[in-house]
């Protein structure tokens, strides 16, 4: 997946409510950085007559990948 900045994203494990993500590319875990965290967004859903307010939160974790003498 290409995307803006010169990053590439590989999608490593995907399960529902589950994701890892590989970026690669110059400076990817410093731009990336800023968006470790928690993060929610909150909406009042079309389908919803009653006008209540759903939230959906996800944390987001930046970590260098390990070279391979770091691993045992």
């Amino acid at each position: 997946m290409g995307l803006g900045g010169g990053f590439s994203c590989e999608a490593l494990e995907l399960k529902e409510g589950h994701a890892v993500l590989r970026f690669r590319g110059p400076e990817a875990q410093a731009a990336l950085a800023p968006e470790a965290g928690g993060h929610r967004v909150q909406q009042v859903p079309p389908t919803d007559k009653k006008g209540r307010v759903h939230s959906s939160t996800v944390t987001v974790a930046v970590l260098p990948e390990p070279r391979a003498s770091e691993l045992r």
